[in-house]
């Protein structure tokens, strides 16, 4: 599945969960936080708006292809999160498998092949740059 595609399709599954459930941060975290006691320790204080602008530039990344590559947004986010805050890249995966997790769960029936091959396209592109840079700091060659 190609990006505009599984953009699209991730648009309209996030609007269906927001019709069918209501605001999904709020399950989200307390999947990520179910998944990843690291990032519950060093993520469970924040409040739920802070939850919220979190997820909002997880959407961003979701959503288009604009943040990718050096020196892009995510870039930006891993150096910022991973070298400042203690964010572990496996807070990545574990906070995407959530999201999946999540989505899963709400959409029920209507989360079929192909909104499982769309979330699935978005967050590889997303966990490959994660991975990317997390073995360029680790001293060895990455690229994306």
């Amino acid at each position: 599945m190609n990006s505009v595609a599984a953009i699209q399709r991730l648009t309209r599954d996030l609007e269906k969960i927001v019709d069918l459930h209501g605001d999904p941060v709020p399950e989200l975290y307390e999947a990520f936080f179910a998944i990843s006691k690291a990032g519950k320790g060093l993520m469970g204080h924040s409040d739920l708006h802070m939850q919220g602008r979190m997820f909002e530039q997880v959407l961003e990344l979701l959503l288009t292809d604009d943040h990718f590559g050096a020196g892009g947004y995510l870039d930006w986010e891993l150096h910022n999160h991973v070298d400042a805050y203690g964010v572990t890249t496996q807070m990545y995966t574990d906070f995407f498998a959530a999201l999946m997790s999540v989505a899963k769960k709400i959409l029920g029936a209507d989360f079929d092949s192909h909104s499982r091959a769309a979330w699935s396209q978005r967050i590889h592109v997303i966990l490959s740059q994660v991975d990317a840079y997390d073995a360029s700091s680790s001293g060895q060659s990455a690229s994306i």
